[in-house]
């Protein structure tokens, strides 16, 4: 409901009410009826314009972009071992190329042994079981 049409329903029915007042006199129950019905339409009027008003903090409030965990290509790795051919995402590439590296999963990290001598690196594997994914390019 409209902020304006709950304020003219609230500004009619206590102009009608001014109007109706008529002299003092003892109170029936047809009379306490009445006004019961006018506090609780009072209070169903003040109920729709709280929510209305909760319903506008709600649509106001910015949705968080999700950050996309992806790892460029590049950083993709093979080396051959006993066990066979390993693939890995390479540490220093991979802190370089994610825009927040202090998300990449710590779990994951491994030391893998190279023609080149020693290196650090994701399991290709874990990282997919992380949620993490290759670029697209």
């Amino acid at each position: 409901m409209s902020r304006r049409f709950i304020a003219a329903v609230l500004a009619a029915s206590l102009t009608i009410t001014a109007l109706a007042a008529q002299p003092a006199r003892a109170a029936d129950q047809d009379d306490l009826a009445r006004v019961l019905l006018g506090v609780a339409a009072i209070a169903i009027i003040g109920k729709a314009i709280q929510d209305n008003r909760k319903d506008e903090r709600r649509r106001a409030a910015p949705a968080r972009p999700q950050l996309a965990k992806t790892v460029p290509p590049r950083c993709l790795r093979t080396t051959e071992g006993r066990n066979g051919v390993r693939r890995y995402i390479d540490r220093d590439c991979a802190v370089r190329a994610v825009p927040r590296p202090d998300r990449l999963p710590g779990a994951c990290l491994q030391r893998y042994r190279t023609f080149h001598g020693r290196t650090l690196g994701y399991a290709a594997r874990c990282m997919r079981a992380e949620g993490w994914r290759l670029e697209r390019g």
